[in-house]
C-alpha cells in the first residue's frame, strides 16, 4: 500500500495535477482514514529531490574543481 501511494504521489506531483486529485487518488489507495499520511509522503518525495539535486552540484562542482586544477598550475585572481 505505501509503495503505491508512493508511486502515484510522485506521478501526481511529476504531472502538476491539483491537490483535489492527488487527495482523492490516495483515499483510494490509502482510504479515509489514512490519508494523514499524505504529508509525510510529500516529504519523502521532497527529500529524495533533494537528494538527487545535491548530488548533481557535488559532481558539477567536482568537475568544475579538477578543470580549474587541470587548467592551470598558478592561482588565479578574481576581480573585486
Amino acid at each position: 500500500m505505501y509503495e503505491n501511494a508512493l508511486e502515484f504521489l510522485k506521478d501526481q506531483v511529476a504531472r502538476n495535477t491539483s491537490s483535489e486529485e492527488k487527495r482523492a487518488g490516495l483515499i483510494n489507495i490509502l482510504g479515509e482514514e489514512s490519508i494523514g499520511f499524505w504529508v509525510i509522503l510529500d516529504q519523502i518525495i521532497f527529500y529524495e529531490d533533494l537528494v538527487v539535486e545535491i548530488k548533481q552540484l557535488a559532481q558539477m562542482t567536482g568537475r568544475a574543481s579538477s578543470q580549474q586544477t587541470g587548467a592551470s598550475s598558478t592561482p588565479q585572481q578574481r576581480a573585486y
